[in-house]
């Protein structure tokens, strides 16, 4: 059983928390976490100040980029592509390990 892990400000949270959290950062950044997903962020942000201060760093990373980047969007038969060879990837990275 792994152990809380306790932050500088002295918050506790066990580290597979923090882990699922860091794994979700951008995703929760970008709005695409479910609502259950979000409350249960929400409520370990509320007590982790480290997943807090990683949370704010990604969520300005991800509007510098949006700022940043070309408001026309690929097309839907490109995203699809990429999309497919994603899926692809992932499936022999996996078969591999």
């Amino acid at each position: 059983m792994s152990s809380p892990r306790v932050s500088a400000a002295g918050d506790t949270a066990p580290p597979s928390v923090c882990a699922e959290l860091r794994s979700s950062s951008f995703a929760l950044a970008d709005g695409e976490l479910s609502a259950r997903e979000l409350q249960t962020i929400a409520e370990h942000l509320d007590a982790c100040a480290g997943c807090k201060a990683l949370f704010a760093a990604d969520a300005v990373f991800v509007r510098a980029v949006r700022a940043a980047s070309s408001l026309e969007l690929a097309p839907d038969s490109l995203r699809d592509r990429i999309l497919v060879l994603s899926v692809q990837r992932t499936n022999v990275a996996n078969a591999r390990a």
